[in-house]
């Protein structure tokens, strides 16, 4: 039985990003309607949504809004097994608090997770739902983010948005350690982060979202290294700070 504001069914066409600023590692020929395939790409940690399409249809999808059941064909092609469940707003309750409360009351079962829906313009968007960090509290989809990635390499956070949508559907995506989707998606995932690694600007962003958990935990936050000096020594004493902060939430 399905609960209130919790429906299986159908919604609009979807893919329209934000004006365009400069294009994102993800979407380099800054196309336009391909936010899906831009969120699928990047949960599945490919390097842009070229590769992505080539990879998983043997050429690009044209630039167009793509329907819920087209986005459900499309992560089909990937291999990978995946859940939707759909949450419509409703008397005293948003979308996204009827969201929120099927999630602590039955957490889903899924390794990635992607989410379409509806702006106050009635067009649709579609973005990756992740962990702020690895400081993330378990059980609790108040403390991730809602990032589109399709105009902004290292992500624009869109929850106000998402907060106000009166749709949306969250698409879970798992798969079988044995399988080699799952085996192809780690490589892939080391490819990315070695090329983090090297990016002093996506260091400055994360310890700037890591600070932010350290201050709500009452501790100090950590300082930027002087001049250029995200240097390896400093990534691994920011991961092992992470390390000892993460007990806190367990």
């Amino acid at each position: 039985m399905n609960r209130p504001g919790i429906v299986q069914g159908d919604l609009d066409t979807f893919g329209r990003g934000v004006e365009l600023l400069e294009p994102s590692i993800l979407n380099p020929n800054g196309l336009l309607n391909n936010c899906v395939s831009v969120t699928i790409a990047k949960v599945l940690a490919y390097r842009d949504v070229h590769e992505f399409w080539h990879d998983t249809l043997k050429g690009d999808l044209p630039d167009i809004p793509l329907t819920i059941n087209q986005i459900k064909q499309l992560i089909a092609q990937t291999g990978w097994e995946f859940t939707w469940k759909a949450y419509l707003s409703c008397i005293g309750k948003s979308a996204y608090d009827n969201m929120k409360h099927d999630f602590i009351m039955e957490p889903w079962k899924g390794t990635l997770r992607a989410l379409a829906y509806t702006r106050g313009d009635k067009t649709g968007h579609c973005v990756v739902n992740s962990a702020i960090s690895e400081l993330e509290q378990e059980n609790d989809i108040a403390y991730s983010y809602f990032t589109c990635y399709q105009n902004e390499t290292y992500g624009v956070n869109v929850r106000h948005e998402v907060q106000a949508s009166e749709t949306m559907i969250m698409f879970i995506l798992n798969s079988p350690r044995h399988t080699a989707q799952w085996h192809a998606w780690l490589f892939r995932l080391s490819c990315r982060t070695i090329e983090r690694r090297r990016d002093p600007v996506w260091w400055r962003k994360r310890l700037e979202i890591i600070n932010k958990h350290l201050k709500v935990l009452g501790q100090e936050p950590m300082q930027p290294p002087s001049g250029d000096g995200f240097n390896p020594s400093f990534m691994i004493e920011l991961d092992e700070r992470i390390d000892r902060a993460h007990g806190i939430f367990r």
